[in-house]
């Protein structure tokens, strides 16, 4: 095992990648799912089953992430207004990358930075700054590279984290259901009181691809072995990001030694498909308190 990193709170998180498939298998990914449809109306988050409350289109993965395609057919309206909330906390999360990536969703997404005064956005003939000053703060050429610096809006990290668990749900077969009635519960309140400040099962690793996907992938995976880890990790690709997150509340990790975990991280999130040196930021997505970061997006090719 190569541990790559330890983070020292009140508990111990170590990572490593060498053995993550020995670790874990795949049990489903966004390309093989196919929604029930014969259950079209029953609800897996709240159990609704009234066909009346079913009229909204959901899907599995954001369709700002370009998923067009794959529809959900197990989402009543109410969870699917709820987890919009969600999704847009993941969106602005994303920053002035996702306007760059070129993903398109219903529409291409724009980024503007109103106090320096410029915009950004991607269209079918590729990437555009608007600027109204001739040198905008925030804009930058060094060294032959365009480095461009904004403000994310507001959103709240642990609607983020949500969000990506909503996915995992999702993508979660039937009868491993029952193992996450306290998931259920903590994705129904947006104000919950189960999340766990600087608890290892919140946090977000995540990476920065130099080439972008328009259309995402999700993978669900499960651990095989006794190990001292998650049961259940979800793995999004998309725009220029990849993510990984650790499912919480599952009733088969309860007797886990959170106060020296083992958290395995997926190669190519982590490394990319450049097979790079590897690099990773992570961050502890507990906080319900609005946040905004400095986002920076790099190029050396914009056009």
């Amino acid at each position: 095992m190569e541990v790559l990193n330890k983070i020292i709170l009140k508990k111990t998180v170590n990572y490593s990648i060498e053995d993550f498939y020995d670790i874990y298998d795949v049990i489903v990914t966004l390309e093989d799912f196919e929604s029930p449809t014969k259950n079209q109306f029953i609800c897996r988050f709240c159990g609704s089953n009234n066909p009346k409350h079913f009229r909204s289109i959901s899907h599995v993965v954001p369709e700002f992430t370009g998923n067009r395609s794959v529809k959900y057919y197990e989402e009543c309206d109410s969870c699917n207004n709820l987890f919009s909330r969600y999704e847009r906390a993941l969106s602005i999360f994303g920053g002035i990358k996702h306007s760059l990536s070129g993903v398109k969703g219903k529409k291409y997404p724009k980024h503007i930075d109103r106090e320096n005064k410029f915009r950004t956005f991607s269209s079918s003939t590729g990437r555009h700054i608007i600027q109204e000053e001739e040198s905008p703060k925030g804009i930058t050429v060094e060294n032959g590279e365009l480095i461009i610096k904004s403000k994310t809006l507001k959103f709240k990290p642990r609607y983020v984290q949500k969000a990506l668990v909503k996915i995992g749900l999702s993508l979660m077969p039937k009868e491993e259901l029952s193992k996450f009635d306290k998931t259920l519960q903590w994705l129904a309140n947006p104000n919950d009181t189960f999340t766990i400040k600087k608890h290892p099962m919140f946090i977000l690793i995540h990476n920065f691809f130099d080439q972008p996907r328009t259309k995402p992938v999700a993978i669900l995976v499960r651990r095989k072995i006794n190990y001292n880890c998650p049961e259940y990790s979800l793995l999004l690709f998309f725009g220029f990001f990849s993510f990984q997150i650790f499912i919480p509340f599952n009733k088969n990790d309860e007797n886990l030694n959170f106060d020296n975990i083992n958290l395995p991280l997926n190669n190519f999130v982590v490394m990319g498909d450049s097979k790079r040196e590897i690099g990773f930021d992570h961050f502890y997505m507990d906080k319900l308190e609005d946040t905004r970061f400095i986002d920076v997006f790099r190029t050396k090719k914009f056009k």
